[in-house]
């Protein structure tokens, strides 16, 4: 039997998801849990006293277009990549918004060909 030699530990590098999501939402001034606005305080309806949700405006929410796009968990790796933007492949970005937002995380922080970004994700 051949003897194998000992495994080492490997490094890998990543982004802070949480630290980049919000450097970019700093940067160019959206919320990606609220990108429409539809529970900024400037869209509402009605008086003080009333809900301060405007249902004229859609409900988009990066993040739960990440979860459901991939599984999700705390202290798991995530990899965007331009392949994100495909809009043929199932779970992609069909939509405008989640467009324009992959692509705030790419240009910024993509790398290689493909825009590669390992993120790691915990809460």
């Amino acid at each position: 039997m051949n003897e194998l030699p000992k495994p080492t530990k490997q490094i890998i590098e990543f982004y802070d998801y949480l630290e980049v999501s919000l450097y970019l939402e700093n940067k160019h001034g959206y919320k990606e849990q609220d990108y429409a606005g539809m529970f900024s305080p400037e869209n509402k309806t009605g008086d003080f006293s009333e809900t301060l949700i405007n249902t004229d405006i859609p409900y988009q929410n990066f993040w739960h277009f990440i979860t459901n796009r991939t599984e999700i968990h705390n202290g798991c790796f995530l990899i965007m990549d331009n392949d994100w933007l495909n809009t043929e492949i199932y779970g992609h970005a069909k939509e405008e918004w989640q467009r324009t937002i992959i692509e705030y995380y790419l240009s910024e922080f993509g790398e290689g060909d493909n825009r590669e970004i390992n993120f790691y994700v915990s809460w």
